[in-house]
């Protein structure tokens, strides 16, 4: 009898886990167009909506990079809970294979952008912000 307990809250705490996984990428999923880069050298000028340059996170960590209809990459992405160097608080750290991307970044979504930040474990780092695609 014990044994089947431990088997039921084993299976729930595997659901339950996943679950939330599958939230948190809901929650970054999309089509994203470059907006612009704060921070460091601070020469990086705003790119007007229709600029082309597309990321596609897509909810089963599918990740894709594109040049208006054209893939440039394709790839995965992973989302991991951790502390930032500086900070109590657990961030969302964007993790991917594409190289072009820093894995010291976390990710956030704020005013219906896409932020990937640089980690305060960098110096002269930055936010990249991504505006959401109508209808993605």
């Amino acid at each position: 009898m014990k044994q089947i307990i431990i088997v039921l809250l084993l299976g729930l705490v595997f659901t339950t886990c996943k679950k939330d996984s599958n939230n948190l990428y809901s929650k970054f999923a999309g089509k994203w167009e470059y907006e612009r880069f704060d921070g460091y050298p601070f020469n990086n000028t705003y790119q007007p909506p229709g600029n082309g340059n597309i990321i596609v996170l897509r909810k089963n960590g599918d990740f894709e990079r594109m040049r208006h209809d054209t893939v440039v990459f394709k790839g995965s992405y992973y989302l991991k809970e951790k502390k930032d160097c500086y900070q109590n608080e657990k961030r969302v750290f964007f993790l991917t294979n594409d190289n072009s991307f820093s894995n010291d970044r976390f990710i956030e979504i704020d005013d219906n952008k896409l932020l990937l930040c640089t980690s305060s474990c960098l110096i002269d780092g930055g936010i990249t912000i991504y505006r959401k695609l109508a209808g993605e």
